[in-house]
């Protein structure tokens, strides 16, 4: 069953969240495809070779184990989601764009290695910041020169800006 959200316009700002099971089903199904894939067709790498953590499916939330799971991950992370298809980015770029001015400023909320980060570029977005949990990550978001702020955060936690610095927040494959 797919299930979206849309939340449109809070005054002075824009918050657009969509909500796709099936994406994240999808995600999640491919995370054990993947692990089966590479010990057969590829070495295994430091990701391969430990378990699924259990927050990704019981939603335990450890920032630290969290953190450490992306960083071991975000070289391959690109390459695995274009692998599994992965469109989220993409459909909430083109969703952003009906309903939030191409000058407001955007805060990709777990922006990891810029996925998002990319496809609000193409969709016509400049000013776009990003925090992540992964310093990994984040560096490989660095080298997209997309962003004009990149910040090791924890979205759990209050968020580093001023009041009133952005104009609409996005998180896409964060609250899964």
């Amino acid at each position: 069953m797919q299930r979206r959200v849309y939340l449109k316009t809070v005054p002075n700002n824009y918050l657009l969240m969509r909500l796709i099971n099936d994406v994240d089903h999808c995600h999640q199904e491919n995370m054990t495809d993947k692990s089966k894939h590479n010990k057969t067709e590829s070495p295994e790498t430091e990701i391969d070779k430990k378990e699924e953590p259990s927050w990704l499916t019981e939603g335990i939330t450890d920032s630290r184990e969290v953190a450490d799971y992306y960083d071991r991950w975000a070289t391959k992370y690109d390459e695995d989601l274009k692998e599994w298809d992965y469109r989220a980015p993409t459909y909430a770029a083109e969703l952003l764009r009906q309903y939030v001015s191409l000058s407001h400023a955007i805060l990709d909320a777990g922006c990891g290695t810029g996925l998002t980060g990319k496809a609000l570029k193409r969709a016509g977005y400049d000013n776009i910041s990003g925090i992540d949990l992964s310093s990994t990550s984040l560096n490989i978001a660095e080298q997209l020169n997309i962003y004009n702020c990149l910040l090791a955060h924890d979205i759990q936690q209050s968020l580093p800006f001023t009041e009133n610095n952005l104009d609409t927040v996005i998180c896409i494959g964060v609250l899964t």
